[in-house]
């Protein structure tokens, strides 16, 4: 996905030495695809700091989303998603007060498409499930994807 985005190689991964990052599969597939990999010592975040600092930052949003939205924690990937995409649209003062997206894509950014997470949201129930005239035509969900807003759940899921 980020090859694709930004049209260069990744050349380097590197990562904690735990489980998911050391099976044979996952080295393979790195193999594969010519990116060398770097495992830091188990326990040592001060070997991946930048990440380990930037997971902070999205985890203490994401806490924010979910306690302000009032949904209960297991919506944390919709919310560590919605924390990440609104980081990069905002300006950083790591890269003198310009915005991540509009560096990477070269272009204006646009925020007219986001809305709160977690708002009430309608969506369209379709056509074959509606039994009579009278019958609601839109279903009241929460949106949980402010990427894609036909991401909505159900209040009582």
């Amino acid at each position: 996905m980020a090859e694709n985005l930004h049209n260069r190689k990744i050349k380097m991964m590197r990562s904690d030495n735990y489980g998911e990052y050391r099976s044979s599969d996952f080295n393979k597939y790195l193999a594969k695809l010519g990116i060398q990999r770097q495992l830091t010592i188990p326990e040592s975040p001060q070997q991946n700091g930048v990440s380990e600092r930037m997971n902070q930052i999205l985890m203490n949003r994401t806490r924010c989303l979910l306690i302000e939205s009032g949904l209960c924690p297991k919506f944390w990937a919709e919310a560590v998603s919605t924390a990440a995409y609104l980081r990069n649209k905002c300006p950083s003062a790591a890269i003198d007060g310009n915005i991540p997206e509009r560096i990477r894509s070269d272009k204006e950014v646009n925020i007219n498409h986001i809305r709160v997470f977690g708002c009430r949201a309608w969506s369209h129930v379709r056509s074959h499930s509606i039994q009579s005239k009278l019958d609601s035509k839109a279903k009241e969900c929460v949106l949980v994807d402010i990427l894609r807003v036909s991401r909505v759940t159900s209040y009582g899921t």
